[in-house]
């Protein structure tokens, strides 16, 4: 029986298939690495303060990215400006300062764990919360337009550039209290990838009587909670 399932959903599948397992292998390989390059005391610290960026993440984004990717994908187009437009703007100034936060409790964090390492590498991820949540909104607006081959290429890239930021900090001596970096080096070149690349695709602008501010931000404030405790179950 034909279910008349499309060749693009079965190579967009495939490809998302593909980006999946490509991101399993390099976050395992990138545990492997620290621990032989630094042992395991460094890679422990490292961990810490990837369970903090996980966190930080999830409340910079604001959930807000959700709403702009389900928004795309039900209203006609002549609404996708505004809907992404607002979608940046309110995401920016949320991120913002969730990452103050983060970068201010950075001596908490360390009193709580016993190491001014973490507080260290706190202070190094908060800029890459901004990153990452802006990041997250161009990936809601390539998945809102079904671009899902671009999608799964880009959430192998965040990935791989975290192993080419490891790889430089070892190659060139680098000191290990910076090996959190690479969250805020990867995101950062990810974020230029995914503004030129999502430019011709999208006329960014701001009208001060945008309705979908204040539409992402109920949506947004709704879903947050669930993507934090998925976060904490299946990551911190």
């Amino acid at each position: 029986m034909n279910l008349g399932i499309s060749n693009k959903f079965k190579t967009d599948v495939a490809w998302n298939i593909v980006s999946v397992i490509i991101l399993g292998i390099v976050g395992l390989v990138l545990n492997i690495l620290i621990a032989r390059f630094y042992g395991p005391s460094i890679l422990g610290v490292f961990n810490q303060v990837f369970a903090i960026y996980i966190l930080g993440s999830q409340l910079a984004a604001g959930s807000i990215h959700l709403s702009v990717q389900k928004y795309l994908a039900e209203e006609k187009e002549n609404e996708n400006d505004q809907i992404i437009s607002a979608g940046i703007i309110t995401t920016f100034f949320v991120a913002i300062f969730f990452a103050l936060v983060i970068f201010l409790l950075r001596n908490l964090f360390g009193d709580l764990l016993k190491s001014p390492d973490v507080s260290f590498g706190a202070a190094l991820i908060a800029p890459g919360l901004v990153f990452f949540a802006l990041n997250k909104v161009f990936m809601a607006i390539l998945n809102g337009l079904r671009q899902m081959k671009s999608f799964a290429l880009f959430q192998m890239l965040r990935y791989i550039f975290f192993l080419i930021g490891l790889i430089i900090i070892y190659k060139f001596k680098i000191s290990d209290l910076y090996l959190p970096g690479i969250f805020t080096f990867s995101e950062c070149i990810l974020f230029f990838l995914l503004f030129f690349y999502t430019l011709p695709k999208t006329k960014y602008f701001f009208h001060k009587k945008n309705k979908w501010i204040k539409k992402h931000l109920i949506f947004g404030s709704k879903a947050l909670l669930g993507n934090v405790l998925i976060d904490i179950n299946t990551r911190v």
